[in-house]
């Protein structure tokens, strides 16, 4: 599996629309509706044969099951949006060109509000 079409295969149009609803803040997307997201991403990721994109897929899945405790922990929702933040920029600089700057502005939107959320610089611990 490459990135040859876009992060495992899934549409640009999906990686927009992720990135639009970040800008607008993450309190402004539904919860459901950031689940439902993240489960898709999760899915078309979890088909690659790359193991960094298998790992988001990971962190995807610690990401809903983090949001879906109750109480949700912020802290570790900080972290592991950071981490996914870190991961997907990584990830970018490997992507088709059409790809690599909405790539790098989706892990620059995660790590932020990631940092935000978890109240630091960086992250503390692996997601």
């Amino acid at each position: 599996m490459s990135l040859d079409a876009s992060p495992a295969d899934a549409p640009q149009a999906d990686l927009s629309a992720t990135v639009r609803e970040l800008e607008q803040g993450l309190a402004q997307v539904p919860l459901a509706k950031a689940v439902r997201r993240l489960g898709d991403w999760e899915r078309h990721l979890r088909t690659s044969e790359r193991d960094d994109l298998v790992a988001i897929a990971d962190g995807l899945a610690d990401l809903d099951r983090h949001l879906t405790s109750v109480p949700p922990d912020g802290v570790a929702i900080g972290e592991t949006l950071a981490q996914l933040g870190l991961q997907t920029t990584d990830v970018a600089d490997s992507a088709p060109e059409a790809m690599r700057a909405p790539l790098h502005r989706l892990g620059s939107l995660l790590q932020r509000a990631g940092y935000a959320l978890a109240g630091n610089a960086r992250p503390t611990r692996s997601a």
